[in-house]
C-alpha cells in the first residue's frame, strides 16, 4: 500500500501554503472550467493555486524554471503529490 506523503504542517512553506489554499474560495476559477467536452481538461484549481503561491514565494516566476522546479524540489511535489 503506497505511503501518502504530505508535508508536515510545522511552518514549513508547502505546509503553510496548503494549509492557505484550503482557506481560499475558489470557486468563481472553477466556475470558468469547460464541461463540454471541447478541448483538454483543466487542472484543479486548488493545485494551481499552491503550486503558484509556492513557486513565487520561494523566487521562481519563469515558466521554464517552475518546470524544472516541478521535478527537481521535494516541497513542490509533494503539494502535486506526484
Amino acid at each position: 500500500m503506497p505511503v501518502e506523503f504530505r508535508p508536515t504542517k510545522d511552518y514549513d512553506l508547502a505546509g503553510f501554503v496548503l494549509d492557505t489554499v484550503e482557506q481560499i474560495d475558489l470557486s468563481p476559477f472553477e466556475q470558468k472550467d469547460r464541461v463540454d467536452g471541447v478541448g483538454n481538461s483543466a487542472f484543479q484549481s486548488p493545485l494551481m493555486a499552491a503550486r503558484l503561491r509556492y513557486s513565487y514565494r520561494s523566487g521562481e516566476r519563469s515558466s521554464r524554471r517552475l518546470k524544472k522546479h516541478s521535478r527537481d524540489d521535494i516541497a513542490d511535489k509533494a503539494i502535486t503529490a506526484s
